[in-house]
């Protein structure tokens, strides 16, 4: 691969004007790529003075780019100041920014995972059966209280990240009347019950947490969240004022 050619300093003076001036977009492309080993640098740079070690190289250096390419778009040529001063700046934020938001959302992500995960094996627990239409049956209830907890988990702590999928099966307006369904059925459960769910679903604890707040075990604090599941389905299911199907 050919090496990039080195502007002189004349030469960029003239694309800067040129960008400025005229906003030619030929000279913006060229002052882009006589940057980007610049861009690239301080992201090295960042990366290796990283506290955060599960992102990637490749993170801290697409923010460079695109913080290096906004101070191109923005810098202001009659300014006293170098470019490489002022663009400096806005690199390092636009990648400890984006590096924090990153990490903000897998956050997010790994706490509902964890969640998900507890709910998931608390449904699962039960006596033995044996016969395949008791299976099935059971298959079929953890189906619907995991239905059950998607409509809830929404209304805690996250953002709805799956607001985008949803529009392409279902008619927003519809689901979210449902989701407010069975957010008002909660009230009607029993005490226990209304306060693990709320705990669970609207403030994003897990079960250990839950069981120190209500001095309780773990164990215990799964088996109400399975009977609240239940019973949820059950009355959202028996509601005839309600009018609605899962």
């Amino acid at each position: 691969m050919a090496h990039q050619r080195i502007l002189t300093e004349p030469e960029e003076k003239e694309l800067w004007q040129g960008w400025a001036q005229h906003k030619d977009v030929e000279a913006r492309r060229q002052l882009i790529e006589h940057y980007l080993p610049f861009a690239q640098i301080l992201a090295a740079k960042l990366y290796a003075g990283r506290q955060v070690q599960q992102v990637d190289f490749h993170e801290y250096r697409q923010y460079a780019i695109l913080g290096m390419i906004e101070a191109v778009d923005r810098f202001d040529v009659l300014r006293n100041i170098s470019f490489k001063t002022y663009a400096g700046h806005r690199i390092t934020g636009a990648v400890l920014n984006g590096i924090e938001k990153c990490c903000e959302k897998q956050q997010q992500i790994t706490a509902r995972a964890s969640l998900r995960q507890e709910r998931v094996a608390s449904l699962k627990e039960s006596e033995k059966k044996n016969s395949q239409d008791d299976l099935f049956a059971e298959l079929a209830d953890l189906a619907i209280g995991l239905a059950l907890g998607y409509m809830l988990e929404d209304s805690g702590m996250y953002l709805n990240q799956e607001d985008h999928y949803t529009e392409n099966f279902y008619d927003r307006h519809e689901l979210s009347q449902i989701k407010q369904a069975v957010v008002r059925i909660v009230d009607m459960l029993p005490e226990q019950a209304r306060c693990v769910i709320r705990y669970h679903y609207f403030q994003g604890l897990n079960f250990q947490e839950i069981a120190g707040l209500m001095m309780l075990t773990k164990g215990r604090i799964s088996q109400i969240h399975r009977q609240a599941l239940k019973a949820l389905q059950e009355v959202y299911l028996n509601s005839e004022g309600l009018n609605l199907k899962l």
